[in-house]
């Protein structure tokens, strides 16, 4: 099955919704969010996925935020896993080597939630899981290394 990746950025120009059906169009979204000067986290989501509730959010979801400069980014995931790797729930992602002095990046820009410093990842892994988590229909990437946290 093919799936669509919506990626939501929100800058002061308004909600931008940048729809990615192929490995290449997955990585232009995420060259435009390189280049966005963002007011609120950047999502993505697969429309093929259910849906809940009367606003019908989506059941999963992937937060990014990147930094060009630094050639690092972080992820947030929420939604179901197998059970064999933790179950359901909130996730961000778990750096294999720390970065010494991580750029602040943000898992909820509006609420100036900031990602700690071992869930900073180089920009290859961040592309990486991207591309993973539109091939695999907005499962949680594999590629990369996760922890639980409380809240999306």
């Amino acid at each position: 099955m093919t799936w669509t990746a919506q990626f939501d950025v929100q800058t002061a120009d308004g909600l931008e919704a940048i729809i990615a059906t192929s490995q290449s169009t997955v990585e232009q979204a995420l060259a435009r969010l390189l280049v966005a000067r963002h007011l609120h986290t950047p999502t993505v989501h697969i429309l093929e996925r259910p849906r809940f509730g009367p606003v019908q959010i989506p059941d999963h979801g992937l937060k990014i935020d990147v930094c060009d400069a630094r050639g690092l980014g972080a992820l947030a995931y929420v939604g179901e896993v197998p059970a064999d790797l933790n179950g359901g729930g909130a996730f961000i992602t778990l750096a294999a080597e720390f970065v010494s002095d991580p750029p602040a990046l943000y898992q909820d820009l509006g609420g100036d939630a900031v990602y700690p410093p071992n869930a900073v990842i180089p920009l290859d892994r961040v592309r990486a899981a991207l591309i993973e988590f539109w091939e695999q229909g907005g499962q949680r990437p594999t590629c990369v290394d996760w922890q639980p946290v409380e809240s999306w």
